[in-house]
């Protein structure tokens, strides 16, 4: 079973690196505190419609270079339900520490475990099949914060390379939206529609 379950990893390794999932940029969202735009990313739909999404983050890491959170298109719906509680909390507290003149706090935002997967580069891609993620809100020098943490990622194929995680670190509710309208499983379909569309312009 372990031999196993470590070819698979390495196909999907071998896939992850090459490509060969064919994903796509279909959108992104920008996190001014990190002074960065990240990619939201799709394979395309199967027979079925299914296909996965690729969220980057920021990697909590400083040996890792990139992260991902990888949504099945099943799941995507259940996060942005999340996305938008969490950023309820964030705007009415937000609003609380501005009237009461509160300059530090560090409170996480409670909610129902998540378990997703996640990626992390480290010389190649390694995967993490059970991913627990959880938000908070926090204030660094006047900055209002809502953070996505996941925990600790652990390669699938190799039990001794390991990341501290990502993380989304959002300062406006304008930016979780992005991220939330980059997760629209109708601009997965149009994308790729117009693709084979205009590659189909082009046959023997």
């Amino acid at each position: 079973m372990y031999k196993k379950i470590m070819i698979i990893a390495g196909i999907m390794t071998f896939m992850f690196n090459g490509n060969v999932f064919g994903q796509e940029k279909i959108a992104t969202y920008n996190s001014a505190y990190l002074s960065k735009n990240f990619e939201i990313q799709a394979g395309k739909p199967n027979e079925k419609g299914d296909f996965d999404y690729y969220i980057d983050c920021f990697s909590s890491d400083t040996s890792s270079s990139k992260a991902s959170l990888m949504l099945k298109n099943k799941q995507a719906p259940e996060f942005v339900e999340f996305l938008s509680s969490i950023k309820d909390t964030f705007l009415k507290w937000k609003q609380t520490a501005i009237e009461n003149k509160v300059t530090e706090i560090d409170k996480k935002i409670e909610y129902k475990n998540l378990n997703y997967r996640g990626a992390f580069l480290y010389g190649k891609w390694n995967f993490d099949y059970s991913v627990n993620i959880s938000a908070r809100f926090r204030i660094i020098n006047d900055k209002y914060l809502l953070i996505i943490d996941s925990d600790a990622l652990q390669s699938s194929s190799n039990q001794f390379i390991k990341s501290d995680g990502f993380r989304f670190v959002f300062n406006s509710a304008q930016e979780i939206d992005e991220l939330i309208n980059g997760l629209d499983i109708e601009k997965v379909k149009e994308f790729y529609a117009d693709k084979n569309g205009k590659e189909d312009l082009f046959k023997n």
